[in-house]
């Protein structure tokens, strides 16, 4: 299925990616393509991965996230259909105390874990912010350093009725990569964190045309202005570049019901 771009006809519109074979009640909250988004990608032993959650029995479940068994959450369609937004707030309303997100480290002793309540209110609270932005409907980059604010942001920019864009933190060597998205993408603000975003500055002056944010400054208690958001199932989500390696990036847009599918 077709859609024009904003930038032009770098972007296409994709229908299902992936069927689940063997139980189709069930289906993978979050795609690989969203966790190839910045920061996400394994580096060395390091790397972000989604905590599975089963329909074990309770004590299984209370026994925290096992690494030999991180492979994606899985959730009853007929309970979380439809967004995103729905997926994760059940999930939080749930089981706001199991892993959602395991940062790895090549120090098993420093990985980190983020719960679903906790992606819950960081999410919230992002999403508050922009919502008191009025961007809405906007194209919004994650350019983000490997972490889990990535993952906050990513869903805090779904809360607040925004379209992600995510790509790696811009560096020299990559600053006309990183512009061709954004511009293409049509993208007026771009989130990172505090750290990067100084570097960034830096690096070009100033920021070029880009409104930034900073997350990772964002006090959790402004989760509690966060004003409710749910998407229709077929409203774009966030948009995929490809790396840019031999041509301009080329984006596909994928909607909740992308997302939700696969």
């Amino acid at each position: 299925m077709n859609s024009d771009a904003p930038g032009g006809s770098t972007m296409r519109r994709i229908g299902v990616l992936r069927a689940i074979p063997d139980d189709p009640r069930r289906f993978k909250v979050l795609t690989n393509a969203m966790l190839r988004g910045a920061g996400t990608e394994r580096q060395g032993a390091g790397g972000i991965v989604h905590a599975r959650q089963s329909h074990d029995s309770p004590e299984r479940q209370r026994s925290g996230p096992n690494p030999e068994k991180w492979a994606g959450t899985w959730v009853d369609r007929d309970a979380h259909r439809g967004n995103l937004v729905r997926c994760l707030r059940a999930h939080a309303a749930e089981r706001p105390g199991d892993a959602a997100f395991v940062n790895l480290n090549d120090d098993p002793s420093r990985h980190t874990t983020m719960t679903y309540g906790a992606l819950d209110r960081r999410a919230r609270a992002v999403a508050a912010c922009l919502q008191d932005m009025r961007v809405a409907g906007e194209r919004v980059v994650l350019a983000y350093p490997p972490g889990l604010e990535f993952i906050a942001a990513f869903f805090g920019v779904i809360y607040a009725g925004c379209v992600a864009v995510p790509t790696y933190p811009p560096r020299r060597r990559t600053l006309d990569r990183f512009d061709a998205i954004a511009s293409d993408a049509g993208a007026r603000l771009a989130l990172s964190t505090a750290s990067s975003i100084t570097q960034f500055k830096a690096m070009t002056g100033g920021g070029a045309a880009l409104r930034w944010l900073a997350t990772d400054e964002l006090a959790d208690a402004d989760a509690d202005r966060w004003i409710e958001h749910d998407p229709a199932h077929d409203s774009l989500a966030m948009i995929q570049y490809t790396s840019g390696s031999t041509s301009r990036p080329k984006g596909v847009m994928l909607s909740h019901a992308n997302l939700v599918a696969n």
